[in-house]
């Protein structure tokens, strides 16, 4: 008998992608370049990345139009 794996939690699997699409990237991408690598929908990832940039996981530029991987220091 096998046994399945349960699903996965779509928000954080969608969590996990784009930080790890960001720590690819030697340049801060836009929310436009974001949805094109991921291929999320855009309203679920401007949700996502908001949540990210107040957590301090995610950093924007100063017109808050490209996102980065946030501080390297995590407490």
């Amino acid at each position: 008998m096998s046994m399945e794996q349960p699903p996965l939690v779509k928000s954080a699997e969608r969590t996990v992608r784009i930080l790890e699409t960001l720590a690819e990237s030697h340049d801060h991408l836009t929310l436009s370049e974001l949805q094109q690598r991921t291929g999320f929908p855009r309203s679920s990832l401007h949700a996502l990345m908001r949540t990210l940039v107040e957590l301090n996981w995610v950093e924007t530029d100063s017109a808050r139009s490209a996102f980065g991987i946030g501080p390297p220091t995590r407490c």
